[in-house]
């Protein structure tokens, strides 16, 4: 029987981008996104993307952590309510880049949720990758697993429910080959239609941008378990 989980405390000092556009306190965060990051301007309402200005969040030990101009990122589940939220600074040389919810027992933490998987999964394709900014760069078949270690139960959450031909394609860091084979495997075991993309860039998702990206899904992806993968990958 799966446990029941209650979404981590927000952060203190949150406020949504759209409710703010008239604070002239909001223009460096849509900066960020639209400018630095390049992402749609509907993006922002779409994810109801936050930010904190001059915030904290609260730590497992109940210790604070001060969050000074951090975007914040919501994770919904297949009803579209809030579960979980991690944050990227917008700071050019942040004392921390990003945070994600520090969860206590009971809480939905970052190995039980998968970004923008409740959408993606309707979309007849998906696309893994390990940041939000990666996954939001991919419009709406991009999902993002927090890093490169992917454990069990997002695993299940990927494959819950989603037909077989819907096409999975597994495309983490540069310097993860050996995870995202390790993955590819995982999920190919279970959903055939399962495949690696060989990045042949040095950039990830985010700094290449929608179309380069999906150009090299499309022509440089191969089947999970093809004999040619270790040759092409390290």
């Amino acid at each position: 029987e799966e446990e029941v989980l209650s979404p981590p405390q927000l952060p203190v000092g949150l406020k949504l981008i759209m409710d703010n556009l008239n604070n002239p306190e909001v223009y460096p965060f849509v900066d960020y996104l639209v400018n630095k990051r390049n992402l749609p301007p509907e993006v922002i309402e779409k994810y109801n993307i936050g930010y904190v200005t001059n915030g904290y969040a609260t730590t497992q030990q109940g210790k604070r952590v001060n969050l000074n101009n951090h975007v914040i990122f919501f994770t919904y589940n297949d009803k579209g309510e809030y579960i979980y939220w991690n944050t990227r600074s917008i700071e050019q040389n942040p004392y921390l880049k990003s945070i994600n919810a520090m969860a206590n027992e009971g809480e939905y933490s970052m190995s039980k949720v998968v970004f923008n998987l409740n959408i993606a999964k309707r979309t007849g394709k998906i696309v893994i990758v390990e940041g939000v900014l990666d996954a939001l760069t991919l419009g709406d078949s991009g999902v993002a697993t927090f890093g490169k270690q992917v454990s069990n139960r997002q695993v299940d959450d990927i494959l819950e429910g989603i037909p077989e031909e819907t096409e999975i394609y597994v495309m983490l860091d540069k310097d993860a080959a050996e995870q995202a084979d390790s993955l590819a495997m995982r999920l190919y075991e279970r959903h055939k239609n399962t495949y690696i993309v060989l990045n042949p860039e040095d950039g990830d998702a985010n700094d290449l941008g929608y179309e380069r990206s999906w150009e090299i899904i499309r022509n440089h992806s191969i089947i999970a378990n093809s004999e040619k993968k270790l040759l092409l990958m390290f």
